[in-house]
């Protein structure tokens, strides 16, 4: 991922709506793959992403608590 598309905005609750659940449950395996490639750093973006992301969303706590959330705090 280039650093020119990472952006540091907030996200309205109507933006996070546009992200299907399938699509973060993909995200989630992407950071889980960079943690066992050994790229600590580019995983917890990843994780901190989808923590930031599923905060509000009805049915994605489970996003929220899954075991490589503990890279976000």
């Amino acid at each position: 991922m280039e650093d020119s598309y990472l952006q540091k905005l907030d996200l309205s609750l109507n933006a996070k709506k546009k992200y299907p659940l399938p699509l973060i449950k993909l995200m989630t395996r992407y950071g889980e793959d960079l943690i066992w490639a050994d790229n600590i750093i580019k995983a917890e973006a990843v994780m901190k992403f989808i923590v930031t992301l599923t905060d509000g969303i009805i049915g994605a706590s489970e996003f929220r608590n899954g075991e490589f959330s503990f890279l976000c705090y």
